[in-house]
């Protein structure tokens, strides 16, 4: 195929000459487009156009390649340009990149700068995404920890660190901040680190416990938020499954009544654990109040401490305790139902022809 002679139904494609200039010129009035053509927007657009021919004219002769007249076969009117232009992969000269180097483009994420904030003995306390755009800019840190809660499938990553979920503060020290910049799973360091020291602003009227001691119970507060939180989505999560294994159990050719029972029983466990975690469904409806439950023991806990440097009282300190000995009794009672009986039941179904059923992994193509 001759490059510099290609045809369409509709268009001709030839080299660019001289003679299109004036015609050329009519699509540099909209200056806006001359600085993406590497091109001076401040130069007249009759000038923008000759300096654009010469440059493909000038590509015609050194690889072959460059920019075609565009021509309408019904009059030769010049309506465009289009063609192969060189670029540059490892070093050397190709006119086209590759479909392997255009997926791996594509699927790149975008570099991102981040800041590392360390305590006094080097350990991380917080990373903050921040601008990574020329000049200087602000970014302010809300003296917390990030958030322990969980992290579902389809949450978005949050942009500016004001708006990230965090959890309790940290204590009085020095600290230190680094630049990192992330490019491709790769970390590279930007620069010494920056210390700087966190201080109390104020001491209250009662006396208040050492800043380590409360600095230990918020984050003994922190890893029971990150167990309630995913053990209560987990709950709820396979209520979902079982309701979905019911339907799938009806599809089968399963004798009725085989796994039936066993499905309402994980259901009715499954909704028990719920209420010993926070309350009774009904009397929330209503707001109505409950026995204390975990949850409550916990809410009181960390309400009392978290906006507060005085430290836990003994009360405080009795209630986290009464929570985390029924977190290890739900805990128990929960692992028996999600990791024995409805696994189990699972394969009841996949034995007895049932359809697959979200979140169960395998059994496809079985």
């Amino acid at each position: 195929m001759d490059y510099f002679n290609q045809h369409s139904e509709r268009l001709t494609f030839r080299k660019c000459s001289l003679e299109d200039i004036p015609v050329w010129s009519e699509f540099f009035h909209d200056r806006s487009r001359l600085p993406w053509l590497g091109l001076d927007p401040e130069k007249d657009p009759a000038l923008a156009a000759e300096d654009w021919i010469r440059r493909q004219l000038e590509r015609y002769e050194v690889c072959g390649l460059g920019h075609l007249a565009a021509t309408l076969k019904v009059d030769g009117r010049l309506i465009g340009m289009g063609g192969v232009i060189p670029r540059t992969l490892d070093g050397k000269a190709t006119s086209f990149l590759g479909w392997d180097v255009l997926d791996k483009e594509l699927m790149e994420e975008d570099p991102k700068m981040i800041a590392v904030i360390r305590d006094s003995n080097g350990e991380l306390v917080r990373k903050m995404k921040v601008p990574d755009s020329e000049g200087f800019h602000r970014v302010t840190w809300n003296l917390r920890r990030p958030s322990p809660s969980r992290v579902l499938l389809d949450e978005k990553p949050i942009g500016a660190p004001e708006d990230e979920p965090t959890a309790m503060m940290v204590a009085p020290g020095r600290y230190s901040v680094q630049l990192v910049r992330m490019d491709g799973g790769q970390a590279q360091v930007l620069g010494e680190p920056k210390e700087f020291n966190l201080i109390k602003l104020r001491d209250g009227a009662l006396p208040a416990a050492e800043p380590e001691v409360v600095a230990g119970f918020w984050k003994e507060l922190e890893d029971f938020q990150r167990n309630l939180s995913a053990i209560s989505y987990e709950l709820r999560r396979a209520e979902n499954r079982v309701r979905a294994m019911q339907i799938a159990l009806k599809r089968s050719p399963a004798e009725i009544g085989q796994l039936d029972e066993q499905l309402h029983d994980c259901l009715m466990d499954l909704k028990e654990l719920d209420a010993r975690i926070y309350g009774s469904p009904k009397k929330r409806e209503v707001r109505e109040n409950t026995r204390p439950t975990l949850g409550d023991r916990f809410g009181f806990a960390r309400t009392g401490v978290s906006n507060s440097t005085y430290g836990p009282t003994a009360a405080h300190r009795e209630s986290f305790d009464l929570a985390k000995k029924e977190m290890d009794e739900i805990q128990r009672d929960a692992m028996d139902i999600l990791g024995t009986r409805i696994t189990a039941i699972e394969k009841a179904l996949i034995a007895n022809g049932a359809p697959w059923v979200e979140g169960q992994g395998g059994g496809f193509g079985e």
